[in-house]
């Protein structure tokens, strides 16, 4: 017997213990009916699923609110990047000014230098014409009246100079100097509103991660969930396929009741064969080494008009084929299963598709209605 086939035999013996198949029929008997069982399970795993649902939606409705705080946030930033461009960009301009005005303020001071010694020569010149005590001095000194009016209209024309200069001065200085103070006051405003702008700026695009991360752990949160609903919803299908499988009330049925689905992909052993994957043909096939090609009801039909070796018969016995023929709980082009387990005649099988496509299960089968023959391969 290869390993698989151990192995399933295992499965069946785990299944009957030590009081048999008919211990195992009269438990699955003795308790509540049997719809009623599947039922309340059904109904525990609804009630699990509308609960995931609802975490589930909270749980998008969350990540959907971060999402559209992340885009805010984003819109913000993108408001104050510019606004922070445009700053930066006055802030270049006043400095541009400054650095004229600075320019010029030295300029101007030159020109002032050069002022002040044109003052002093002025100063010496009013002096010298000023150190006269009276008119009759002038006068005395003068050539004539009309050298002491020239001298005297020269004076008053220096002294206008003087006066004239003097205010250009300082008008030019403090003009200078409030039009300084008033650049680098700007200077120095542009400077903060630029500094507080980019920390504000930093704190939005700390807080536009933070959404950005809080939207990915729900977002993923949420495939979690959806995947346990998606469980969940294959459990119901799998429990619903088996009370309709039972025949509902306590009735086991016409197709047995399902005692186990296992998970994953059917072992098949080494032995490759034709028939098309996922189907009961394919998993009993590979069993025997099966060559031939048919329906799962053509394979009696298949055997006794083939010179195929196998003997058949009506006594299920472990390492057997069983063919049922199509209708009721099996497919219209019937069933076959691989017997793993033998009480009397009631049997135990591994098989595929009776569940579901790609679903290997073990299945209690209480007597042999609707069977058309077990097909011996050892």
């Amino acid at each position: 017997m290869s390993q698989v086939r151990i192995t399933r035999a295992l499965r069946a013996a785990a299944q009957f213990g030590v009081f048999g198949i008919v211990a195992v029929a009269a438990s699955l008997l003795s308790t509540s009916p049997a719809s009623a069982s599947y039922q309340s399970q059904i109904a525990s795993l609804q009630q699990q699923q509308s609960v995931l649902l609802s975490q589930l939606a909270a749980l998008e409705g969350q990540a959907a609110s971060a999402g559209q705080q992340a885009a805010a946030t984003e819109t913000q930033i993108t408001a104050i990047q510019q606004k922070l461009s445009e700053d930066q960009t006055q802030l270049s301009t006043d400095t541009a000014q400054l650095n004229a005005t600075n320019n010029q303020l030295t300029a101007t001071e030159a020109q002032m230098a050069k002022d002040r010694t044109q003052l002093a020569a002025l100063v010496t010149v009013l002096y010298q014409r000023n150190a006269n005590d009276s008119f009759a001095a002038a006068l005395a000194n003068s050539s004539s009246i009309s050298k002491l009016v020239d001298d005297t209209v020269d004076l008053q024309t220096v002294r206008q100079q003087f006066d004239s200069l003097t205010k250009q001065l300082i008008a030019d200085t403090n003009a200078l100097k409030i039009l300084q103070a008033q650049q680098q006051a700007q200077e120095q405003q542009v400077a903060a509103l630029v500094a507080g702008l980019q920390s504000q700026a930093n704190q939005l695009q700390a807080a536009e991660n933070s959404f950005t991360a809080e939207q990915g752990s729900l977002t993923g949160q949420a495939a979690q969930i959806s995947t346990q609903i998606q469980d969940i919803s294959t459990q119901i299908q799998i429990l619903e396929e088996e009370d309709s499988a039972s025949g509902g009330g306590g009735s086991l049925g016409d197709g047995g009741r399902v005692l186990t689905v296992y998970s994953g992909y059917p072992n098949l052993g080494s032995f490759p064969d034709d028939y098309p994957q996922g189907q009961c043909t394919w998993f009993a096939a590979s069993e025997a080494n099966i060559d031939w090609s048919a329906n799962a009801d053509g394979w009696i039909a298949g055997d006794a008009n083939s010179a195929n070796p196998y003997p058949i018969g009506m006594t299920p016995e472990v390492d057997s084929i069983v063919v049922w023929r199509g209708g009721g709980a099996y497919s219209s082009l019937g069933h076959v299963a691989w017997v793993v387990g033998v009480d009397g005649s009631a049997f135990i099988v591994d098989e595929v598709n009776y569940v579901s496509p790609y679903d290997e299960d073990q299945r209690y089968v209480p007597n042999t209605d609707g069977v058309m023959g077990f097909i011996y391969v050892q």
